[in-house]
């Protein structure tokens, strides 16, 4: 009876990882200058046409949480440009600096841009800081 339940047991952890190593993520960083950096972190990665990810961004000031902040995103292709695409807010998480939102579907192939606005009161701001990635097909 134990050996049965610690086959099931081994078997749910073998399942669990093969479905995380679908589920991958990727971080980038930019430095915003005045010692702060904005982190996105987009999962699942790589991007696929026709489907949409989690967009988590994390701010930090000074190495401290970059809480309180106005943030805003869009996203749009390269090719198209973005004189048309709304910014959307995007919603803190905790008081961690960590501001999540799930991203629009990705309606082509090709290279994408997600750009960011940040107001942190009226002393600090940062517009257009961008991230490019390649939304493949599946």
């Amino acid at each position: 009876m134990w050996a049965q339940r610690g086959l099931k047991f081994a078997v749910a952890w073998v399942l669990v990882g093969v479905g995380a190593c679908h589920m991958q993520q990727r971080t980038d960083t930019r430095d915003l200058g005045e010692g702060a950096a904005l982190s996105l972190t987009l999962q699942p990665f790589p991007l696929v046409m026709g489907k949409k990810a989690e967009l988590y961004a994390t701010l930090r000031k000074q190495r401290s949480a970059g809480t309180g902040c106005q943030v805003q995103y869009r996203q749009f292709p390269l090719e198209s440009g973005a004189a048309d695409v709304a910014w959307l807010d995007v919603p803190e998480q905790s008081r961690s600096g960590i501001y999540k939102t799930h991203s629009l579907e990705f309606v082509s192939t090709g290279v994408w841009r997600i750009e960011f606005n940040l107001t942190c009161g009226e002393e600090w701001k940062k517009n257009g800081v961008g991230f490019e990635y390649t939304v493949t097909k599946q």
